[in-house]
């Protein structure tokens, strides 16, 4: 799975329409148009520790009505930690989770991974994006994601939530109109939020929450 270009196809009614699993860099997807199905694009190392996924770029797509995540990287139940992936431009609309990241151990999980301008409408969340391991005690894995200049509109439930993750950007986001919660931090530390507009949501702009670590934030 690797250097692979997967471009400007139509994948309609599938269970799982890119899945990219173990040994998956350098991949280029890129103009796709994936529809009512399950999953739109899986990238992630899964149970398999000789792989850690990187360098992979997903861009320009447009995902509409999946019952489950547009763009899913998932980490492995063991010490592999995927770097330097980007969803850069593309469109979720009325998918159950934009872009769902996570980890699946305290030792696995994601670095310097880039979530840029993109636009997201009528989904449950745009992005959860959610590791396990506190900051004092795996200080080096879950840290340096850049989420930048995305547009989130009328998720029903959260627009951004990112929970154990450390040392983020989140800068120039646009988060309206009728979410219950704009961008929710949990047990997250020394993020940066700057710059962000997040408006006529119903519950909460931003919800800083502890939870069984910290929560200490420059905002």
């Amino acid at each position: 799975n690797n250097n692979i270009s997967i471009k400007e196809a139509n994948f309609y009614l599938g269970a799982r329409a890119i899945a990219l699993i173990g040994s998956s860099n350098n991949n280029y997807i890129a103009g796709n148009y994936i529809h009512d199905g399950d999953y739109g694009v899986i990238i992630s190392s899964f149970v398999d520790t000789s792989y850690a996924p990187y360098s992979n770029l997903i861009y320009n797509n447009t995902f509409i009505d999946l019952s489950l995540y547009g763009v899913w990287l998932g980490g492995s139940s063991f010490s592999t930690i995927m770097w330097n992936n980007s969803i850069v431009k593309n469109n979720f609309t009325r998918v159950n989770t934009g872009v769902k990241i996570t980890s699946n151990s305290v030792s696995s999980g994601h670095n310097d991974l880039e979530i840029k301008n993109n636009r997201f409408l009528a989904n449950n969340y745009g992005m959860d994006i959610a590791g396990t391991g506190s900051e004092s005690a795996y200080p080096n894995i879950n840290r340096n994601i850049t989420i930048a200049n995305n547009t989130i509109i009328a998720s029903w439930k959260v627009g951004i939530y990112i929970s154990r993750h450390h040392y983020d950007t989140i800068i120039n986001n646009t988060i309206i109109d009728g979410q219950d919660v704009g961008l929710q931090l949990r047990d997250t530390d020394r993020n940066n939020v700057t710059g962000n507009i997040i408006f006529n949501n119903v519950k909460y702009g931003i919800w800083l929450e502890i939870g069984r670590a910290s929560c200490r934030e420059r905002v």
